[in-house]
């Protein structure tokens, strides 16, 4: 038996690092398509990664798809359980730990489907903590969306919201006469 369960720890050590790989490739391919803050600036003052600017076009699935932060989700493969004789049997518990620590990864973009959901409207009492979340949002828009594609529309009350959003009558999506 112990031999056995040594060279089974052994086969799920090495599975469990097979998987691992995968899943770091799933989270390198979606970050790099879903940026966080820094690059997606980057990308947008032409400093970096020039072949995302206003790569998504209507037809693709992903289009108007908007990073919102960063979560579990599932992986884009399936981990199958060896097949069981004996439910007993004390190596069963292992593979269903392998089974649960693979069913959803962490630190995956979580998206916000606009195409789905049409619109979005974000309030908070002084404006301050939505205002970086907001303009994230429309950041992405901007930098991933051609302005044929995409238009960007932004409603303020106040004095202090037009000047903080001033900077979009320079970009061609707010479609702005100065």
């Amino acid at each position: 038996l112990q031999t056995r369960e040594r060279d089974y720890r052994e086969k799920l050590r090495t599975t469990r690092f097979k998987l691992d790989e995968l899943a770091s490739l799933q989270r390198e391919l979606l970050n790099g398509d879903y940026p966080l803050l820094p690059r997606l600036i980057q990308t947008g003052l032409g400093k970096r990664h020039q072949k995302y600017l206003w790569w998504r076009r209507m037809a693709d699935p992903d289009f108007l798809s908007l990073r919102i932060g960063t979560g579990y989700d599932n992986p884009s493969f399936s981990v199958v359980p060896p097949k069981v004789i004996d439910a007993e049997d004390p190596l069963f518990t292992l593979s269903q730990e392998t089974l649960q620590a693979y069913k959803e990864i962490p630190q995956f973009p979580v998206l916000l489907d606009l195409k789905t959901v049409g619109s979005v409207g974000l309030s908070d009492r002084n404006g301050n903590l939505i205002y970086g979340f907001a303009r994230k949002l429309i950041l992405d828009v901007i930098v991933h969306h051609s302005p044929q594609d995409a238009q960007v529309v932004v409603l303020g009350d106040t004095p202090e919201a037009q000047e903080r959003w001033e900077w979009l009558k320079w970009t061609p999506h707010t479609r702005a006469i100065y």
